[in-house]
């Protein structure tokens, strides 16, 4: 083979490789999908402690704690002011799609009252699911669920956010509201 020849070759062997390589990254997308995520409570004559966890995401990789949220039973009704971690929660898939997972405990601190608990799941999703649980009672399949808890009762909600599909983009909102209803008033 003459120098030239050699030298074509090596061109077109070269450019051959560039657009392989040049294919496979635009073949194997990753996943960089921002979910918005936001949790609100309000709370009607109970006292409790709310805390709650993220896992999964690319600015909670490992599992953190969130701000705790301390309701004081005194106040007739409460529209709780939510801090920044629950109200602009960090849901971004990482690159390989892993699981994100909140986790929400509710301790009721009174010990002469129960808790009922409306969960109202507004979120919306395009290409992610979200699967909810509770630590009490059945599973929850619907966008509404009302629990109770009595006296010095504790309760967990799990929230994982599963991505569908690695070829087309997650959208969406992670949105949840929790009503909190004291189930026994004190007699006078």
């Amino acid at each position: 083979m003459t120098l030239k020849a050699k030298l074509i070759s090596s061109i077109v062997a070269f450019i051959l490789v560039a657009s392989l390589m040049v294919v496979s990254i635009f073949a194997s997308p990753t996943i960089t999908m921002q979910i918005g995520g936001n949790v609100s409570f309000t709370a009607t004559s109970v006292h409790a402690t709310i805390t709650g966890s993220i896992a999964g995401s690319t600015q909670y990789p490992t599992e953190t704690a969130l701000t705790q949220i301390d309701i004081d039973y005194t106040d007739t009704t409460e529209n709780i002011t939510m801090p920044d971690d629950w109200s602009n929660m960090g849901l971004t898939f990482d690159e390989n799609g892993t699981d994100i997972v909140v986790e929400i405990t509710i301790t009721n601190l009174a010990s002469d009252r129960g808790i009922e608990i409306v969960l109202t799941d507004k979120s919306s999703t395009t290409n992610y699911t979200i699967t909810k649980s509770a630590s009490t009672g059945a599973g929850i399949t619907g966008t509404t669920d009302t629990r109770s808890i009595g006296s010095r009762g504790v309760i967990t909600y799990t929230f994982t956010l599963h991505v569908e599909s690695r070829n087309n983009p997650a959208s969406g909102q992670f949105t949840i509201g929790m009503r909190l209803n004291n189930t026994t008033l004190p007699t006078t």
